[in-house]
């Protein structure tokens, strides 16, 4: 039961960065957006692993994020992490 709930206040607190990184972004505050993006993904595979649904989608916005402000290699490099997460869960 303890597992469901840190799993859930991970959950929680991540979606919270997420919005805050987003909100962060809009204002034109890129390094603090980006260090929270690094922070949502960080705490995310820290609880639920390298190969986890969730992290793929966070990557995925943190490279949005990233092409946004014209950093392509980066981005790049992001999103093809999370194309790789995608592929193992794909895999029977």
């Amino acid at each position: 039961l303890m597992a469901r709930i840190d799993k859930a206040a991970v959950v929680s607190d991540t979606v919270s960065l997420l919005s805050r990184a987003t909100e962060l972004q809009q204002s034109g505050y890129f390094s603090t957006a980006e260090a929270l993006f690094k922070q949502a993904a960080s705490q995310v595979e820290t609880m639920f692993g390298p190969h986890d649904v969730f992290l793929a989608n966070i990557l995925d916005a943190y490279g949005e994020f990233l092409a946004s402000l014209q950093r392509g290699a980066e981005a790049a490099s992001i999103r093809e992490r999370s194309n790789q997460i995608r592929r193992k869960l794909a895999q029977p």
